[in-house]
């Protein structure tokens, strides 16, 4: 646990000092961090300076330790901090002593990328066995991080980080951590290691556009055109810190995904391609930048997903930063679906594979990220469910749809968030089979009963009552008055979240099959106040977990308060910044509510803004 919240801060600092060029300076070392036996991430202030009376480094300010920039004297009561353990990873391969080392490649970032003779490479070096351990290594970096729990707890195939209805963190392929810990700005960046398959190689032809590929596809180089999208990756993400399951001042995984995606060019693209379509949001001259590492990173895609031995998180990885990147820009529908069909059919090889598959790993985590998305693309009959649907037959997922579930098999809100999602995909299947009648000059199958309806209303309610008792376990929801200015505890924040979802869910319903028998004023109620709690938390407001756009756009919708609706509006306007479908979704509210009489979304969505995933 100590890697996963030390090494993405020192990673930030030395990515940032090559950021800078020959004109970043090199830090002295406190006397603690030699203790340690750590390289120190401060400089000491110059004495007497009184606005800096105990100048600490960055280390020792983040853990807490005595920051000393001089020689105890003797005598002197002075603690010495405890030195800094060795990774689990390098423990394991100094301890096995066998014949078959791994290479010791290094994790470097310097202002040219040297490119070398070497052969093509594998994705992964070394035997199965090891692979499992680097795997094994890297998922310690994303365990633990329960709502609720401490670092040093055991987490379950889907104890996931929350980003409510924003930007998640990027998942990331298996890399040794031992390339992370021998960090240095003097040596060149490794070459990207190439697929085994020369057939894959040649049916990708070079590229020459703003990033610098080898004619094999294989490379790439940072340079002055990329380098200002690596910062303003570095900045951005720094902001989304704060919607994972942790302390913000921790670890971040933005910046780990950066460094890891080094070694797996179609990751790196795909972080590029996103980089360069926020700031193509405010900054038009971006956008042709943005298309050409979109264009890129499909093709590198392509190359690696014909290697026999690419590893399957890696690409599953690339693809969820593709289909955020499509989601953010309110892209093309046909692009997001195509982009959740070939993680389908990735998840479809390796099916047998996830079915015996009883422990955490890496890959169902990035599965369950894609399926929220996959889920989310079924509203208002735009998407079609398609990973939904495979990873219902797989076992390891079994407890997703579970239709009443034992509530103590489950922990973490993400996992609840997905079976919100569900619920809500079964609603938008409802509402597609509505339509399907209702278009159908003769009726072609069975036609849908009150009854069927109502026991969807319940599986909600249901889904709810189980929600509320179980968080009700572990903090307080009597009350419904809502603070202002409160720092939402990750608790707090995950229950809110899933609440609204399911409240959501709710409210999508009424709107396609409603029974006077519903209280739909008591769940419009608590979507606005889950909201309101998340927009009072001042540690969110610079970040997309501030709003909850697919949840509010219905209660928008569904609600007569003219008040309420002006304060929606008001909400999506200010959420544009963290992406063009918030923009989608308010133009799109506002044009259904001068509509008169009850519009169909999609048919809206058709002459207003395009169709797109809210």
């Amino acid at each position: 646990m100590y890697l996963s919240r030390v090494i993405p801060h020192r990673l930030e600092i030395l990515i940032r000092l090559f950021l800078l060029g020959e004109n970043g300076l090199v830090m002295a070392s406190c006397y603690t961090c030699k203790q340690r036996k750590v390289r120190c991430e401060g400089a000491p202030q110059v004495p007497g300076n009184d606005s800096h009376p105990e100048p600490r480094c960055v280390n020792c300010q983040r853990l807490g330790f005595q920051c000393r920039w001089q020689v105890p004297t003797a005598g002197e009561d002075y603690t010495p901090p405890p030195k800094r353990r060795r990774a689990p990873g390098r423990r394991r391969v100094v301890s096995s002593h066998n014949d078959h080392e791994l290479p010791q490649q290094q994790l470097t970032v310097t202002r040219d990328v040297q490119q070398s003779d070497a052969g093509p490479a594998t994705l992964m070096t070394g035997s199965d066995s090891t692979t499992g351990q680097l795997l094994d290594e890297t998922l310690d970096l994303f365990g633990g991080f329960l709502f609720g729990t401490d670092f040093g707890s055991v987490s379950g195939g889907f104890d996931l980080n929350s980003a409510g209805e924003g930007l998640d963190f990027v998942p990331l392929p298996a890399v040794d951590n031992d390339m992370l810990q021998d960090l240095n700005l003097s040596t060149p960046l490794p070459d990207w290691p190439a697929p085994s398959s020369a057939d894959a190689l040649s049916k990708t032809p070079p590229y020459s556009g703003s990033d610098t590929v080898d004619p094999d596809g294989s490379h790439s180089s940072i340079d002055p055109n990329n380098r200002r999208l690596i910062q303003h990756y570095l900045d951005v993400m720094k902001g989304y810190a704060k919607v994972d399951d942790h302390a913000k001042d921790d670890n971040n995984l933005f910046i780990s995904a950066f460094t890891r995606s080094l070694y797996f060019p179609p990751l790196f693209h795909a972080i590029l391609a996103f980089s360069a379509s926020h700031l193509a949001m405010e900054d038009e001259s971006y956008a042709n930048q943005a298309n050409a590492f979109v264009t890129l990173a499909g093709r590198s895609f392509e190359t690696f997903r014909c290697a026999e031995t690419c590893q399957v998180d890696g690409l599953l990885s690339a693809l969820f930063v593709r289909v955020k990147t499509v989601h953010m820009v309110g892209g093309s529908v046909d692009t997001f679906l195509s982009l959740i069909s070939a993680a389908a059919d990735i998840v479809s090889t390796k099916r047998d594979e996830l079915a015996l598959d009883t422990e955490p790993s890496l890959t169902r985590r990035i599965i369950v990220r894609l399926a929220i998305l996959d889920a989310r693309a079924t509203y208002h009959r735009i998407g079609r469910g398609q990973l939904v649907h495979l990873i219902q037959e797989i076992p390891a997922f079994s407890a997703l749809f579970a239709r009443h579930l034992a509530w103590s098999t489950s922990t973490g809100a993400l996992f609840n968030l997905l079976r919100a999602d569900i619920l809500r995909m079964k609603v938008a299947e409802l509402d597609t089979r509505l339509h399907a009648q209702m278009e159908n000059e003769f009726v072609t199958e069975t036609p849908i009963r009150t009854i069927e309806v109502k026991s969807l209303y319940d599986d909600i309610e249901y889904e709810i009552d189980q929600w509320n008792g179980q968080m009700g376990q572990r903090m307080d929801i009597s009350t419904d008055i809502v603070p202002g200015d409160e720092v939402l505890s990750s608790l707090a924040f995950g229950y809110n979240i899933v609440l609204s979802a399911l409240h959501s869910a709710l409210v999508y319903l009424y709107s396609v099959y409603p029974l006077p028998s519903f209280n739909l004023e008591r769940s419009i109620s608590v979507v606005l106040q889950c909201q309101l709690r998340i927009s009072n938390d001042p540690s969110r407001a610079t970040s997309p977990s501030s709003i909850l756009p697919s949840s509010i756009f219905m209660v928008g919708l569904m609600t007569n308060d003219p008040v309420h609706r002006h304060w929606i509006l008001q909400l999506l306007k200010t959420g544009e910044r963290w992406g063009v479908y918030v923009k989608k979704a308010r133009q799109l509210l506002e044009a259904m509510l001068r509509e008169p009489g009850q519009p169909d979304i999609r048919d809206m969505m058709d002459r207003v803004t395009g169709r797109f995933v809210i």
